[in-house]
């Protein structure tokens, strides 16, 4: 039987190194401002797309998955200390995680944010279960 023609064009054996890449990837194919993910404390583990917009997602994710802030403040956060990035929806996703919960997080336009966010939470578990 003939192998599958591999489709990705950069690759790592170092999970932090591909889910970069894996976000880098879609954040290039969906035009979108920026990819994160986040641990369970809001901190960036890695991003893709301006750094400061990477961090405030990150930063957010945790009470925006807890419904303690709204994605709406969220969007005003980033517009307001990046106003040359626009005023992007943001959206966030839920990853399990080896040890905690993640987050994939991104600011982009609907409907591409939604299915890179669905792609990424899914190539980030099936990369954090190759790993263990």
């Amino acid at each position: 039987m003939a192998r599958a023609q591999e489709r990705r064009k950069v690759r790592s054996d170092r999970p932090a190194e591909a889910i970069r890449h894996l976000l880098e990837y879609n954040r290039d194919r969906y035009g979108l401002g920026a990819l994160a993910l986040a641990d369970d404390d809001g901190l960036l583990i890695t991003g893709a797309g301006d750094a400061v917009a990477c961090d405030t997602v990150a930063a957010y994710a945790p009470l925006v998955m807890d419904r303690a802030v709204d994605r709406g403040r969220v969007r005003e956060t980033v517009a307001t200390v990046l106003p040359l990035l626009g005023l992007y929806p943001v959206d966030y996703r839920p990853v399990s995680g080896p040890r905690s919960a993640l987050h994939v997080c991104g600011l982009g336009d609907q409907p591409a944010l939604d299915e890179a966010l669905r792609h990424i939470s899914l190539g980030v578990e099936r990369i954090l279960t190759e790993c263990h």
